[in-house]
């Protein structure tokens, strides 16, 4: 079999099933044709990409395979699991590109040691002896993904350097005493991230300092903004001037019953000139705000002409009576005002909706004729709903609003469960069309050997 891309064209393509797949993607690759055998023989960064958690007897023999290529190293929590190669691991930490260790691992090693790490991901082992403070004197120099998953602030904060370009931080409990303060000081050390996630970070209850006493942080090159799980964290992250955002996701963060720092106070100084993110694109807000939030939100959304996905899924913004979401979605502008949210091309809500709500808000983005002399330009055409139809309208007005959007979902969970079904039925499917193919390329293997030896 002739090779019609040069051989590093299929290297690569290897590697990415190898990431996908593991390293047993390769011996069947290696039965195609004798240009495959070649370029997998030839490619030792194959072999590079480890993941214990996977096969502890394929890590051992992929480590004495990988030579000095760079290491895509993926370690489990349990010790036993590696201990045996633990010494070569660390050996030849120099190569290492991407690690998943956990907090035992990265106790052992030294920062000024992983020249050449880019991406680096710490998991908590789960017993006393986790290291709690910081560990490195020099930060890698290359790192620039870093995502840490129920590990001290503290040990977060020695990794962090103005490279990273990437942070996820996840998992807190209560026991690790961490304060919304340390959170908004690791966010400090990274002003050139373009990708931010918070998630399930318990942070401790404690005095709010004021509004003068904590800086704002530019981060201009910031893309991607998602929190989740966070409470108390709402006057920090107004302090964060981000212009170029992009998407913003807000989950499940309701505030404390006696915090005073809801999250209007984010949409005011986002209102600001130097905060207001213009370029924002996608905004997902669940189960977050108070009602008292709603007017100030809706405010800061006619500020916003570029969002194209709007998803929200909170109570609040359907009980307020001051200011209603659904209303302003479906409103015309009038005396030169502009369009609220003109972009808007797919809308998502889960709550008290009702169908003909939706219908208002589809026929006023989508059928709407310019008058000829009109002052504001249309709004781009509403093109997708998700909602509880089902529950919430008669079926002639489902179809109407079928009839006014391209393409329309049911969320409830009657249809929900019905889609799950046909999805598992066509897993099931390729599940048994793989295994068929399998067993004839087996066979055809097997013919061949067989005539070979013949």
């Amino acid at each position: 079999m002739s090779v019609q891309l040069p051989p590093e064209i299929y290297a690569h393509i290897f590697e990415v099933g190898v990431h996908k797949w593991g390293v047993g993607f390769l011996p069947p690759l290696c039965l195609t044709c004798s240009d495959w055998n070649e370029i997998v023989a030839s490619t030792p960064r194959l072999y590079g990409i480890i993941d214990f958690t996977r096969s502890r007897r394929r890590g051992l023999v992929q480590l004495s395979k990988a030579k000095s290529a760079p290491l895509y190293l993926t370690l489990p929590t349990e010790r036993r699991r590696y201990n045996e190669c633990e010494k070569d691991l660390l050996s030849l930490v120099h190569n290492w590109v991407y690690a998943s260790i956990p907090t035992r691992t990265l106790e052992s090693l030294k920062g000024e040691d992983l020249c050449s790490l880019e991406e680096l991901h710490v998991t908590s082992c789960g017993d006393k002896d986790s290291p709690k403070e910081k560990l490195w004197g020099a930060v890698p120099s290359k790192l620039r993904v870093l995502g840490a998953n129920s590990v001290s602030s503290s040990l977060v904060k020695s990794v962090l350097s103005r490279g990273v370009i990437q942070f996820e931080f996840r998992n807190i409990d209560r026991w690790d005493g961490c304060t919304n303060s340390q959170i908004f000081e690791l966010l400090t050390l990274i002003p050139n991230a373009s990708s931010i996630t918070l998630e399930s970070l318990f942070l401790l209850e404690g005095p709010q300092p004021s509004g003068e006493s904590v800086t704002s942080v530019p981060m201009e090159n910031l893309l991607n903004l998602h929190i989740q799980s966070l409470r108390c964290f709402a006057l920090h992250t107004s302090h964060l001037r981000a212009p170029s955002l992009q998407t913003f996701r807000l989950i499940d963060s309701y505030p404390y019953d006696e915090d005073h720092m809801h999250w209007n106070l984010v949409f005011m100084q986002w209102s600001q000139p130097s905060f207001v993110p213009a370029n924002l694109h996608t905004l997902e807000i669940r189960s977050s705000l108070r009602e008292t939030d709603v007017p100030t939100f809706i405010r800061w959304l006619t500020l916003l002409p570029n969002v194209v996905r709007l998803i929200v899924d909170d109570v609040a913004l359907f009980r307020c009576k001051e200011a209603n979401l659904m209303e302003k979605l479906a409103s015309q502008p009038v005396d030169g005002e502009h369009w609220f949210c003109p972009s808007l091309m797919q809308l998502f809500v889960e709550g008290d909706v009702q169908v003909v709500d939706l219908i208002a808000i589809a026929g006023a983005r989508g059928g709407v004729v310019e008058p000829p002399f009109a002052t504001t330009s249309r709004p781009s055409r509403l093109r997708l709903i998700e909602a509880p139809l089902c529950v919430s309208g008669w079926d002639d007005e489902i179809a109407e609003l079928k009839r006014l959007v391209d393409e329309t979902h049911c969320s409830c969970l009657s249809c929900a469960l019905g889609l799950l079904r046909v999805i598992l039925s066509v897993d099931l499917f390729q599940v048994v069309c793989i295994n068929f193919h399998a067993t004839v390329i087996q066979l055809s293997v097997s013919v061949t050997t067989y005539v070979r030896l013949t």
